[in-house]
């Protein structure tokens, strides 16, 4: 894959110095540039990451949930549309190690469907 989008880079730093409860970055990968781009970031509500996901893409974000006593946790979330054809779909683990090698560490991994609640999803972590 191509370098790092500097959108992503730089919505990753932003999010590492947030002081917000939770923040999140989100990145879509494009199947004819076989790259990762930069999709949405945001913090506060994480269940506004769900207005970004596409249903026709492959898609990956870092959510960072901090705690009442300020400890942080990183959380990596994969998401495949269900429009996602099966040709996108045979590349989707190759992606999801690209992703989480620009991601960085993380200290729990978690797949998502469309109907999913990330809130309630998310709380086990």
């Amino acid at each position: 894959m191509s370098e790092i989008d500097p959108q992503v880079s730089k919505a990753l730093g932003n999010l590492r110095n947030a002081n917000e409860a939770d923040s999140w970055v989100l990145m879509s990968y494009v199947k004819d540039a076989r790259s990762l781009f930069f999709a949405a970031s945001g913090q506060g509500d994480i269940n506004e990451i769900t207005e970004y996901l596409d249903q026709s893409k492959v898609q990956f974000a870092l959510i960072r949930r901090r705690n009442d006593e300020g400890a942080t946790k990183d959380i990596f979330v994969s998401f495949v549309g269900p429009d996602v054809g099966f040709t996108q779909r045979r590349h989707v683990s190759e992606c999801r190690t690209e992703a989480n090698s620009i991601l960085g560490p993380v200290d729990a991994h978690c797949n998502i469907n469309p109907n999913d609640n990330l809130g309630k999803k998310l709380s086990q972590f």
